[in-house]
């Protein structure tokens, strides 16, 4: 992003400087706690069909988190997510729970397991009559 590399030089220092006419603050710091959060969550909103899939992963050191008054698909949705043991849990607490509905998006540990997976393909023709 332009707003990252400002060509100022290098110097020692022991606190953090703005960049010369940047933005404050520069959007890849401003947006990445929500990029941060969404890989977290697994969260895939499905607008047009009016789903938010979910697939929460949350580490140790959050053993809960509740998110309220989001707005998915024009409806209001409160979402508890909390872990048990190795496990993360969740709960729609208020809202259309038939709209959130859990999806592997192969996040963490279990990419390998989704990635070593066998593909099967369905058969759309037959090509062993075909000379």
């Amino acid at each position: 992003m332009p707003e990252l590399y400002a060509g100022a030089t290098r110097t020692p220092t022991t606190f953090p400087v703005q960049y010369i006419k940047a933005n404050v603050p520069q959007a890849w710091a401003a947006g990445s706690c929500f990029a941060f959060l969404q890989a977290m969550l697994g969260f895939q909103p499905d607008a047009p069909n009016g789903k938010l899939y979910l697939d929460p992963q949350l580490p140790e050191w959050l053993p809960e988190l509740t998110l309220k008054d989001m707005w998915v698909c024009g409806k209001r949705l409160a979402i508890r997510i909390w872990r048990e043991g190795t496990e993360t849990r969740w709960e729609v607490i208020r809202g259309d729970a038939t709209m959130v509905v859990p999806r592997c998006c192969a996040t963490g540990p279990r990419l390998l397991e989704v990635a070593l997976r066998p593909i099967v393909f369905p058969v759309v023709c037959d090509l062993s009559e075909v000379t």
